[in-house]
């Protein structure tokens, strides 16, 4: 039987290959659910400067431009 994996397992999967930290999973999936820059700091009580620093190198590590393209990379299977 072929198994399909869920959204969750394949975006931790691609995260996983591109070696993006705990954090960086933690900023990527607030993305996810729409967040801004300034309710992540909120949501994770850090800087908003750090979530800046989160977001480019995970746009950086997945070769992304900005969080369009970094959406389409997580959804695209």
């Amino acid at each position: 039987i072929k198994r399909y994996l869920t959204q969750r397992e394949y975006t931790q999967n691609n995260l996983k290959t591109a070696e993006i930290s705990q954090r960086e999973a933690e900023v990527v999936t607030e993305i996810r659910s729409g967040k801004t820059n300034k309710e992540i700091s909120e949501t994770l009580y850090i800087e908003e400067s750090t979530v800046k620093i989160h977001i480019k190198n995970i746009y950086k590590k997945l070769n992304v431009k900005n969080r369009h393209s970094l959406m389409a990379k997580l959804s695209d299977h």
